[in-house]
């Protein structure tokens, strides 16, 4: 077991009350360590995959027959609302942290935690917001994670982890600050959405074959270097000089840098695998994150 840290930098005030996160929590575990077969048509099964940024993308959803489902649920794998569900296995785990607010009632995975919280004591928005902080999320990261392979909190020691909160009604009073700001978030995640549903089809005017552009097939190695990092995601420095990109839609920061210049930055797995972004700097790299940068811009003719 990891030794106990000093937690008091994260007391926000004297008169807040310092316990743990199993006391100020009715539940804490996590989903079905066995997964049942698939079905064609039947009960949602989530995992860290399914996550996006406020809740589950049901599209590509693995499903379960009922009588599995039922089983999960009796052994309390289906999360209710208000529980705040945490991914905890892999490459970004205690990075996806939501509120569960949808209709749909899926059976977990064993990757994603359940908290749900002990209202007498804390709202769920607390607990949840307690959790998304930087200095939370990078002190559970080093004193609370396991494995190099696969990373991941161990619950059994989570529990222990020292958690402050004021009274209930001081509580309300900075979610709903931070409420409003989350508002604001979605608002600008959905525009850049569209402004990036905009941007793809008019690249896909330019780039499909149907553009009726004509030009030279190659492969991508031809003008670019592709390279990887070799770091675990564990290796962030919180105020770090420089970015480190994992296959999380946030970058972190580090200490150390691996290239300095232009480059696309590409998730190799996890959920967002695939996902692309635009860098220009000095920068680090997770793993399985890999960096194409030009060989030599001479052989780009524009």
């Amino acid at each position: 077991m990891k030794s106990e840290r000093n937690w008091g930098r994260l007391d926000m005030k004297s008169n807040w009350t310092t316990t743990t996160i199993d006391d100020v929590c009715s539940l804490v575990t996590d989903g079905a360590h066995n997964s049942p077969k698939s079905v064609e048509k039947g009960y949602y099964m989530a995992s860290v995959k399914d996550f996006i940024e406020y809740g589950f993308d049901f599209s590509n959803c693995r499903q379960i027959s009922e009588e599995d489902y039922e089983k999960l649920r009796k052994q309390g794998c289906v999360p209710q609302k208000d529980d705040v569900l945490v991914g905890k296995d892999g490459a970004r785990y205690f990075e996806d942290i939501i509120i569960y607010r949808q209709d749909e009632q899926p059976a977990l995975l064993s990757s994603i935690a359940i908290l749900r919280a002990n209202r007498k004591k804390i709202t769920p928005e607390f607990l949840y917001y307690t959790l998304k902080t930087p200095a939370i999320k990078k002190d559970v990261r080093d004193n609370y994670g396991s494995g190099s392979a696969i990373p991941r909190v161990v619950l059994k020691d989570f529990k222990r982890m020292p958690f402050s909160y004021p009274d209930i009604d001081e509580q309300r009073k900075i979610t709903a600050v931070c409420s409003v700001i989350d508002a604001k978030i979605q608002v600008n995640n959905a525009i850049n959405k569209n402004l990036e549903q905009q941007a793809d089809t008019i690249y896909q005017s330019f780039f499909s074959p149907k553009s009726g552009i004509q030009g030279k097939r190659v492969t991508l190695d031809e003008y670019c270097s592709i390279f990887t990092g070799k770091k675990n995601a564990n290796a962030s420095v919180d105020g770090g000089k420089y970015k480190f990109f994992t296959c999380a839609p946030d970058a972190l920061q580090i200490d150390s840098y691996i290239y300095d210049g232009n480059a696309i930055i590409i998730s190799g797995n996890g959920a967002y695998t695939g996902r692309t972004r635009f860098y220009s700097g000095r920068f680090d790299l997770y793993q399985r994150t890999y960096a194409c940068t030009l060989l030599d811009l001479s052989l780009i003719h524009i």
